[in-house]
């Protein structure tokens, strides 16, 4: 009689069972634990890189071929309960997105009709639609093709003159977007535009791609996690370098505004991971404030937070200075630990789509604790095998 088939493993209901445990066991069985979630989070990366490839291969399955294709990969995983329902949740979401994206790829063959349909207005240009399962990916080999979805004009978005210009101008320097809407509904987070402007589909444009690509990915990943948690929980002990005064202000902005910030800061640094840009550039390009040609100022690009932060400012010395001081110095830290994060995993040994995959669903602000626990792990794995016997 063989035995019994081993149960999934639960991170909750395990972390339950040692607290109800004898107290003299919990440092032994805790130790367990740790080492149990990072070989099931492990696995979890492999299965989350399995499934873009799996839905790549064949992108109208079914969720009983779905989870055939899953059950014959090299290491399949034993999900819990939770992650069952994640998983369930995840496909559904995507074959929503699939047969949106269908029904109107059918309706609008024509890639040039299809860009008149999401964005209000015939492209002056040509207009190329790059094949995904996830998304509509245009390439506009115009700059003003492109500048009207960049700027947001296609929303009817008003602008004043300067702004216009301004707008246009960061339209230049950049060199894709991903929307969260268009005027299609039911198209959330998925269509991308490219500025091509005449260059032809090279390494560099595919790499573009794939950072576009992870975008729209990590929305659809975090609409079937549920990760959009309350971040004030963990606030306390990150903001008191800062004074009380700070914390007090940002505590009223935090969970509504920073927050938001955070996410797209998140985003974007999974994106350029992705794509396998150098830390240094990746940092250089999220910090870069709004004034020096920032791309990525959230705080100076939202009038109304500043606003808002204005207002909370108790004695009234509000001034850029101090915004940049108090607000988007903890941004660049965030930034900064994130990166670090991403090295540590690459040390202990996992390449650039399975850190992305480890790192996805987990606010920004956990990178550094979760890094810490995978690389504790690894070296523990490190002494037993200097310590194992020779064979």
């Amino acid at each position: 009689m063989g035995s019994a088939e081993k149960q999934p493993f639960d991170p909750y209901e395990e972390l339950a069972a040692i607290k109800r445990g004898p107290k003299s066991e919990r440092r032994q069985r805790i130790d367990g634990y740790k080492e149990q979630l990072i070989e099931q989070r492990e696995l979890l990366a492999r299965f989350q890189s399995a499934i873009i490839e799996i839905i790549r291969a064949n992108p109208d399955l079914t969720l009983t071929e779905f989870r055939k294709a899953l059950e014959q990969q090299e290491s399949p995983v034993q999900f819990s309960r939770d992650q069952e329902n994640i998983l369930t949740l995840l496909f559904q979401a995507y074959t929503h997105r699939r047969k949106t994206l269908t029904k109107i790829r059918e309706l609008c063959p024509d890639p040039s009709e299809l860009y008149r349909v999401c964005f209000g207005k015939d492209p002056s240009g040509k207009v190329e639609l790059i094949e995904s399962p996830f998304m509509f990916y245009f390439r506009a080999h115009r700059s003003d093709d492109y500048a009207w979805v960049h700027t947001g004009e296609f929303f009817g978005k008003k602008y004043s003159k300067e702004e216009l210009l301004k707008s246009r101008k960061g339209a230049q320097a950049s060199g894709g977007v991903t929307w969260s809407s268009t005027l299609i509904k039911g198209l959330s987070w998925s269509v991308a535009v490219e500025r091509a402007v005449g260059s032809p589909y090279d390494e560099e444009a595919q790499s573009r791609f794939t950072h576009e690509e992870q975008h729209v990915l990590y929305r659809l990943f975090e609409e079937a996690i549920g990760q959009y948690r309350d971040l004030a929980k963990a606030l306390p002990s990150r903001v008191s370098i800062y004074g009380p005064r700070f914390k007090k202000i940002l505590e009223k902005l935090y969970p509504q505004d920073v927050h938001a910030y955070e996410q797209k800061g998140c985003d974007e640094l999974l994106a350029y991971l992705k794509q396998g840009k150098d830390k240094e550039e990746i940092y250089k390009t999220l910090t870069k404030v709004e004034e020096k040609g920032g791309r990525y100022d959230f705080f100076a690009q939202d009038k109304k937070f500043i606003q808002r932060f204005k207002r909370l400012s108790e004695d009234g010395a509000y001034d850029p200075i101090s915004n940049k001081i108090l607000i988007r110095s903890e941004h660049e830290k965030l930034i900064r630990e994130g990166l670090d994060a991403s090295e540590t995993l690459r040390q202990c040994g996992y390449n650039r789509n399975e850190i992305v995959a480890i790192l996805t669903g987990t606010p920004l602000r956990e990178w550094k604790k979760t890094a810490k626990r995978f690389w504790d792990i690894y070296i523990e794995r490190a002494k037993r095998r200097a310590s194992a016997p020779y064979a």
